[in-house]
């Protein structure tokens, strides 16, 4: 699921055992928190943390289709799970983890590893897991994903995440980099923790697909440049908004111009970041990724 950028319905506050830069190290899955305050009414709520990790470790062997990787050892998967690669051509790319026996993995998106290769396989992060007291009765999610299709559930105090077939729906997944809209019938603190990420990892989009991509920095706002320079093309838009006073409405409309970048309706260089806590929603004509930065570096 994909999602979007200023809501002011987030405003984010750090927790006292958040993880500073200089206190982080590669010997160590730093972990943080983020309380959220999200207003009634609809606003985009995004996750900047990571789920836990399971195993990290090289490929020892992968199909010619990319879709079965081998590793050394059998890994514990927990799933809902998936597997991020950390180097090699498709570093940053994550890929849904379908199957596992002994040290082999189906994955549902094919991968361009070879042996080597570093990656991690982590927990996915769920709607039931980060809001498991919902957002008031009758509160609703919605999750826009890369293929084009949307998912929402309503929560109902008594049963949870149900979906539209009153199916329990708390297993849906958001993807790391990804926001979910919400839309809350009162307004609630929400912590969100979990682990921090210190390598990049790539979010696709879909051709003219509607992408909501957050920031996986809990601890400062992000620069529309630095999250999709690297992925917009010409006359590509990214849009940002608000929850005011209990209004969801626009708060601003960025167009990208190869070789300029991002830039206001009012034809000023966009200076704007995608708050802590909040998303950005992309309007492509191709698909891609975009690659979101670490909060921080290995040398960190």
């Amino acid at each position: 699921m994909k999602h979007l950028d200023k809501i002011t319905l987030l405003g984010a506050a750090l927790l006292p055992f958040s993880i500073p830069a200089g206190a982080l190290s590669l010997s160590t899955d730093p972990v943080g928190g983020t309380i959220i305050e999200i207003p009634a009414g609809i606003s985009i709520l995004s996750d900047s943390y990571l789920g836990e990790a399971l195993f990290t470790g090289t490929v020892t062997g992968v199909s010619p289709d990319g879709l079965v990787v081998e590793l050394p050892s059998t890994p514990a998967v927990q799933h809902p799970a998936y597997l991020h690669v950390l180097s090699g051509p498709d570093a940053g790319r994550i890929s849904t983890i379908l199957d596992s026996e002994g040290p082999f993995l189906t994955v549902e998106t094919a991968l361009d590893l070879a042996e080597g290769d570093a990656l991690v396989i982590r927990k996915h992060r769920t709607l039931g897991e980060l809001l498991p007291q919902g957002l008031g009765n009758g509160s609703t999610a919605t999750f826009y994903n890369a293929d084009g299709t949307i998912e929402s559930a309503t929560f109902f105090e008594k049963h949870g995440w149900l979906d539209g077939q009153f199916q329990l729906a708390n297993d849906l997944i958001l993807f790391p980099g990804e926001a979910v809209v919400v839309n809350a019938s009162s307004p609630a603190s929400v912590l969100m923790s979990g682990s921090v990420t210190v390598d990049p990892v790539k979010v696709g989009f879909g051709a003219s697909a509607i992408a909501i991509v957050g920031s996986l920095n809990p601890v400062e706002d992000a620069r529309l440049d630095d999250l999709f320079a690297s992925a917009a093309t010409e006359n590509d838009t990214v849009t940002l908004y608000e929850n005011r006073n209990g209004i969801f409405s626009v708060s601003s409309v960025h167009t990208f111009f190869e070789g300029h970048g991002f830039f206001t309706d009012a034809g000023e260089p966009s200076v704007t970041g995608v708050p802590v806590g909040g998303a950005a929603v992309l309007r492509s004509s191709r698909a891609g990724h975009v690659t979101l930065p670490p909060a921080f570096s290995h040398d960190e």
